[in-house]
This record gives C-alpha cells, structure tokens and sequence, in this order.
C-alpha cells in the first residue's frame, strides 16, 4: 500500500488527540462537596460529572483500535483484512483508518 506513511501520521494524530480528550474527562473535578452550592446546581454537576465518564469508554475503545492499527503498520500488516486476509480498500481506510475488516467482511457480521 502507497499511502501507509499517510495513515500512520493520521492514527498517530488521532492517538494523541484521544489521550487528551480521555486525560481531560479523567480529571473532570465536581468541586468540593462542602462549598455553598444549591442542590440543583449539585445535581448539574453530577450529571455533567456521568455525562464525561459515560464518554471516555468509547473513546478508550477507539484508542485501542487506534494503537492497533499503528502496530499492524509497524509489522507490515496494515490494510489487511483480519478475516479474509484481503487488502482493506483504501476508501474505507481513507474514512476509517483503524478499519480491521474490508467492506465485505464487515457487512458480513
């Protein structure tokens, strides 16, 4: 595949971008439980506190895939299809570049 530099600089952006977006929902901070806050205001932000944390599992999903893909292209396996072992078309890389599976296999589950 001629474009496996391409991808890589991609997955790579898209890793980087992931850690910070997981790091900063980690470090969602509620404030003080003992401060002067009204209970409507509490209950906001305990529901902006589980709206962060019920986002950083399919963000830590798409990391794992991500870090995948940079692997298979350190072993010179990228763009392979993990079942039919058929090159994965490029336009399916191009819109998802962790893609595993090529587009029949894919439909197929």
């Amino acid at each position: 595949m001629e474009n496996v530099e391409r991808f890589k600089d991609r997955l790579i952006e898209e890793k980087e971008k992931l850690e910070k977006e997981i790091k900063e929902l980690q470090n969602y901070d509620m404030g003080s439980a003992d401060d002067d806050r009204h209970g409507e205001e509490k209950a906001d932000e305990i529901e902006e506190y589980m709206n962060a944390a019920g986002e950083i599992a399919p963000l830590q999903a798409r990391l794992e895939e991500t870090k995948i893909a940079l692997d298979k292209i350190n072993a010179g396996s990228y763009g392979v299809c993990e079942k039919c072992h058929k090159e994965i078309d490029e336009k399916v890389l191009e819109a998802v570049p962790e893609s595993r599976l090529c587009q029949e296999c894919k439909a197929a589950e």
